[in-house]
């Protein structure tokens, strides 16, 4: 006898970076099942498994319309992109090399139709090939909810593709979300989109004080985000000596 799988609630979170938005997704109100996390830049890859909670799922991968490997520019920036002529802020001087799989591929093999998909792409220029490759084949109907920072427009060499992909989505019916309009960016835009689509839940006080104490970070890199959070409320004095000890603590937790 087949057993019959339980309808998840799952969040897709391509372009993890460092795991802000998953942060986000981990509160405990959100309901989520299972929360995926797509980043390719192994700077990144370091600090999301710093994750201990059962909900992630980590794919050291890419999304795109193909399964093959490409440049990654600025790998571990808050820019990095598969374009070179995206703009992007540090990161490796040297493209690396990372591995991309099809998008429609992805969802085919990981999403069952009875789940509830919540997927953000915030990819930098990546969320063109992934969409038209979820629009060519359709598996973009398995998607409930979409969010979409449409980063197109900051390639020259692609920035046309952006009217055409929304006018795609506009005439598949699927309700799509861009934050242009958003008065929170980033990260805050996504929980504000989530707040917006997601009927909050009742939370215990043990989740939520597990989730406002970090909980959902293994022991070390906790204590650290613990500490961190503390330093400001502390340290709030004009006092030379309260400046730089802030100043040092800050520049010794800047990293997991």
């Amino acid at each position: 006898m087949t057993l019959k799988r339980t309808a998840r609630r799952i969040f897709i979170d391509v372009g993890a970076s460092y795991g802000q938005t998953a942060e986000i997704a981990l509160n405990p109100k959100y309901g989520f099942d299972q929360i995926f996390l797509i980043e390719p830049a192994t700077e990144c890859l370091s600090r999301l498994n710093c994750f201990k909670s059962q909900k992630i799922i980590i794919f050291p991968i890419a999304l795109s319309n193909t399964n093959n490997e490409m440049l990654l520019f600025g790998s571990g920036s808050l820019g990095a992109s598969i374009y070179p002529d995206k703009r992007y802020f540090d990161g490796s001087l040297e493209p690396k090399s990372v591995n991309v799989v099809d998008a429609s591929e992805f969802i085919k093999t990981n999403v069952e139709k009875s789940d509830t998909v919540y997927l953000k792409l915030n990819c930098e220029g990546g969320e063109a090939n992934i969409l038209e490759s979820l629009l060519d084949s359709n598996e973009i109907a398995g998607i409930q909810y979409l969010y979409v920072d449409f980063d197109i427009k900051k390639i020259p060499s692609q920035s046309h593709r952006e009217p055409l992909i929304k006018e795609r989505l506009k005439a598949s019916g699927i309700d799509f979300t861009d934050p242009v309009n958003f008065i929170e960016s980033g990260w805050n835009g996504v929980r504000f989109w989530l707040d917006l689509v997601i009927k909050i839940e009742k939370v215990s006080f043990q989740n939520y004080f597990n989730y406002q104490t970090f909980g959902y970070l293994k022991p070390k890199p906790r204590l650290k985000k613990l500490i961190k959070t503390c330093i400001p409320k502390v340290l709030k004095n004009n006092n030379t000596y309260f400046r730089s000890t802030h100043s040092y603590f800050r520049r010794l937790l800047s990293d997991y």
